[in-house]
């Protein structure tokens, strides 16, 4: 185990102990010495051997308040009492990249559904992510299939099969939940998108009906829209009008600029959010560290910040990684010594600095889960890193005290931070995972070697395609994005053609023209490797 590990194969070290143990059960009937049981752990936690000091333990980071935003709040306060005497409306919040929009949002729905029972839907768009038709509105979806098996309801009862075999074209897992429901059949382009269009509306219209006689308010939380495809935009416009006259409430994040759906009249309204001021980033100073240090803090965040609600965010979080913020009596933090952090620093360099304070085991898996996609779990970077599961474990288990990764949820929770954290002492190992900010993977992403990124994206790649052979779980257009980014041209032309045929099918031509270019240049890399027939499929999309 020790030579293992000298020669840097960590997994192979505890992948012996493993095969030690199961001989001396198998064999003997016996444990481990305790000896042996010590180096193993201390291997897994890349901790000191026993007898070496051991470090202190680990915290849990600061909470960083939410401050300011008064006349946001109050904007969103409106625009909710609006829909709740029974106006459909959007609202989108406006800003730049980390000026704090979705935890904005998060925050005032964290207070609604407090107050009263509010049916919640989430759906989001990804950078670093294949281009996805529909992608917002199926992770809606997704959502309310879990919400209903929460709630012990089948899923939809009220609506008829013909209309949840539409639905099924964006999640085909409504399938597997009602056994009445048909396999849908070709849209036609006579048809246009109007019948899966108006089968959505329908499905979240009886949401919206509930049970019940009276109508229950249902929220979509949109983040980052305008990543979104133009069909999703179509297909709110389309909400707003039908809807029209029961409590929906679509309230969205996006950069500036976005063009709303049906203009800038009646339903739909924009807040636009500006970088803090530094009376608001002093508060949270004060809040942290008390009237003494709060001067200090307050010109360490002011100055490196520009105001910017996710630099200030990640300041915080790496004067605590080195060691300058530590905690003080009660939830107080001390700011104890002079800093590193140069004022220059821009959020890219800050999220490459806290990456190199990590662990090299836990820094490795960070990398791979910044390249897998917005969503990752633990059986995925064991597959694609090769890596021993308590090894991922307890990578993820830093990730998530030190506020870079959280536990991805398709549904609503309140109070998210300390709940992973909570969540993790229970042995909440499962599940997906995200990073706190897709701003955060992209400067891990952008990190990379362009040659490492290469070889990572054909790892995950490989994870996927044996995920997939095994059961049918991820979509052409995943595979297709990774294999590009892969080099593997051969696959990046067959899951490129499928990812197209996929688009063409729900009527998307912008995004099945984007898989088209992709099939064609793989197909120009290829060369005469590829044959006649996907060279006969290609032409056909093509044309």
């Amino acid at each position: 185990m020790r030579l293992a590990l000298l020669s840097g194969r960590r997994s192979v070290a505890l992948a012996e102990y493993d095969r030690l143990r199961t001989a001396l059960r198998d064999e003997l009937g016996v444990e481990p010495l305790e000896e042996t049981r010590a180096l193993y752990d201390s291997i897994l936690r890349e901790t000191p051997e026993p007898g070496e000091p051991a470090p202190e333990a680990e915290v849990l980071g600061p909470l960083v308040p939410l401050v300011g935003r008064e006349e946001a709040l109050a904007a969103l306060r409106e625009s909710w009492r609006r829909t709740l005497r029974g106006r459909s409306g959007l609202i989108l919040v406006e800003g730049k990249e980390g000026m704090g929009k979705s935890r904005l949002v998060r925050s005032f729905l964290g207070s609604i559904t407090a107050e009263r029972k509010v049916r919640l839907l989430l759906g989001r768009s990804h950078e670093l992510a294949p281009p996805a038709v529909y992608g917002p509105i199926r992770e809606v979806l997704i959502c309310a299939m879990a919400e209903e098996a929460l709630q012990t309801r089948t899923p939809f009862v009220g609506l008829p099969p013909e209309v949840l075999a539409e639905v099924a074209r964006l999640a085909p897992e409504i399938l597997e939940l009602r056994a009445d429901v048909p396999p849908p059949g070709p849209l036609t382009v006579d048809a246009g998108r109007g019948p899966l269009t108006e089968a959505v509306a329908h499905c979240l219209g009886e949401l919206i009906q509930g049970p019940g006689d009276r109508p229950e308010p249902l929220v979509l939380f949109l983040d980052d829209l305008h990543l979104a495809d133009r069909p999703s935009l179509d297909l709110l416009e389309l909400l707003l009008e039908r809807l029209d006259g029961l409590p929906l409430w679509i309230v969205a994040t996006a950069r500036p600029g976005l063009p709303l759906p049906g203009g800038e009249e009646g339903a739909v309204r924009r807040i636009a959010l500006e970088p803090l001021p530094s009376g608001d980033v002093s508060e949270i100073a004060t809040a942290l560290v008390g009237e003494g240090g709060a001067a200090r803090l307050a010109f360490l965040l002011n100055e490196g910040s520009g105001g910017l609600p996710l630099a200030v965010t990640e300041r915080i979080n790496a004067l605590w990684d080195e060691g300058a913020l530590a905690p003080g009596d009660g939830e107080r933090w001390v700011l104890q010594r002079e800093t590193v952090l140069s004022q220059g620093d821009d959020l890219d360099t800050l999220c490459a600095a806290r990456l190199a304070r990590l662990p090299s085991s836990t820094r490795r898996l960070a990398y791979l889960a910044a390249v897998a996609g917005p969503t990752f779990d633990a059986a995925l970077l064991v597959r694609a890193g090769e890596e021993h599961p308590a090894v991922v474990e307890i990578a993820l288990e830093v990730l998530l005290k030190r506020w870079l990764v959280r536990q991805h949820v398709p549904g609503w929770e309140i109070g998210g931070r300390p709940r992973d954290a909570v969540l993790w002492a229970r042995g909440a190992r499962r599940g997906g995972f995200e990073f706190v900010h897709p701003r955060v993977r992209a400067a891990f992403y952008r990190n990379l070697n362009p040659l490492r990124r290469q070889v990572l994206h054909g790892q995950v790649l490989a994870a996927l395609e044996e995920q997939q052979r095994e059961s049918s779980g991820h979509s052409p257009a995943l595979l297709a994005w990774h294999a590009a980014a892969a080099g593997a041209w051969d696959k990046a032309l067959s899951w490129s053609l499928e990812a197209a045929e996929h688009a063409r099918a729900l009527l998307a031509p912008d995004v099945a023209f984007r898989w088209i270019r992709q099939a064609q240049d793989a197909l120009g890399r290829l060369g005469d490797k590829a044959g006649p027939e996907v060279r006969q499929r290609l032409r056909t999309l093509a044309g």
